[in-house]
């Protein structure tokens, strides 16, 4: 009789933790379609996705930069104002720098970029270089980190990595006088790569017209205006004036031989 009790409850226990696994499958595939989870980046997530994100991408990281070795001259000043220049250009708009707050876009990434240099207790490491290596490389998804790997090489991302290794040391006085010694303005962080500037900027310099184009457009419906007033008349109306005189030649000297 026990065995029986014994194996009937079994039995429930398993049953209900089948319809639980499909009830929750189930829900898992329709949310997606509810339209319920709000995607926006003016909204953070939950705090329970938040960690789940979060040690996700730290444990990833982790265990795929473990065999990252960092070159030895990592500290080199030369390799280290290298990155510098590359940081400002690719880097401040979203990390911001000591005295340079981060642009529009680091402002309305979610989640927040880390602002690298406020974090004073940054391991400065090999390993932590190699963490850096890694993301830098190839990015983080759905975060708003590219992956430099298809337009860098590793000697570009060392240099971008030897910098920000120096970066928690940085005071707003020193950031400016290291740029001031590679020949950067370091005011503000809305340079693009390449030395570009804004889309703005770029559309008024970069389409100007010609002083000839500018006198030969003429608004729509205008062009007739112009030959008027140059003085040209179309030749399919000259061709037609000179054959109307022709054919009242033609009839005149018929008319006289008629009356002769």
């Amino acid at each position: 009789m026990q065995r029986s009790e014994r194996r009937e409850s079994g039995r429930a226990v398993f049953w209900t933790v089948i319809l639980t696994l499909l009830v929750l499958s189930a829900l898992i595939l329709i949310v997606p379609f509810l339209g319920a989870i709000d995607v926006g980046a003016t909204h953070s997530h939950l705090p329970g996705v938040h960690w789940f994100l979060e040690t996700t991408q730290q444990r990833s990281v982790a265990s795929r930069a473990a065999e990252i070795e960092p070159p030895g001259d990592l500290e080199s000043p030369e390799r280290v104002d290298r990155g510098l220049a590359s940081y400002h250009q690719m880097c401040v708009g979203c990390h911001g720098a000591p005295g340079v707050e981060p642009g529009w876009m680091g402002q309305g990434l979610n989640p927040d970029p880390p602002e690298l240099w406020r974090e004073s207790e940054r391991e400065l490491t090999g390993a932590q270089a190699a963490r850096d290596y890694w993301v830098i490389e190839h990015g983080i998804r759905m975060t708003g980190m590219p992956a430099l790997a298809p337009t860098h090489d590793e000697e570009e991302i060392w240099d971008l990595v030897a910098f920000v290794q120096q970066l928690p040391q940085m005071k707003p006085s020193s950031y400016a006088s290291a740029g001031a010694r590679t020949g950067l303005s370091l005011e503000s962080g809305h340079e693009h790569p390449g030395g570009g500037h804004d889309m703005g900027e770029e559309r008024s310099t970069g389409e100007e017209t010609s002083p000839s184009d500018e006198e030969h457009a003429h608004p729509e419906g205008d062009g007739d205006h112009s030959h008027e007033e140059e003085g040209e008349e179309p030749a399919g109306d000259e061709g037609g004036h000179h054959h109307e005189e022709d054919g009242d030649e033609h009839h005149d000297g018929e008319a006289g031989e008629t009356s002769a």
